[in-house]
């Protein structure tokens, strides 16, 4: 199985736009290395619960991301799991959710409540 975990640790410092930069970037990077997976691969998109990351913004950014690499996703059987908390995780998990059954994506989420370790598993 391959497994890579995107990390979406940001600074208070950052401005957005080098968030969005940074995290698209990670995205691209991640999909492109999956061709090399013989097993299903699965995607981690996770971070704390945080004060000042608007989890639905940074949402916004990952969703198109994934959008744009729809066929390569498909094509690999990519299982992606989702887990966030802070300001408007609802509205960020209600969006993932809808992308996975838009393109087709097996997409699992999970809201602060659920730990990590219990999603990894």
């Amino acid at each position: 199985m391959c497994t890579c975990v995107l990390s979406l640790v940001v600074t208070a410092r950052d401005s957005a736009i080098k968030e969005q930069m940074v995290v698209g970037l990670r995205l691209l990077f991640l999909f492109n290395c999956f061709i090399w997976c013989l097993a299903p691969p699965r995607l981690v998109v996770g971070g704390g619960i945080t004060n000042f990351t608007d989890v639905a913004a940074t949402f916004n950014v990952i969703i198109r991301a994934l959008k744009e690499k729809e066929s390569k996703l498909k094509a690999s059987r990519m299982h992606i799991y989702v887990s966030r908390g802070g300001p408007n995780y609802q509205k960020g998990l209600a969006k993932m959710r809808a992308l996975g059954e838009e393109i087709g994506i097996r997409i699992e989420v999970y809201g602060p409540e659920k730990a990590m370790t219990g999603i990894c598993k």
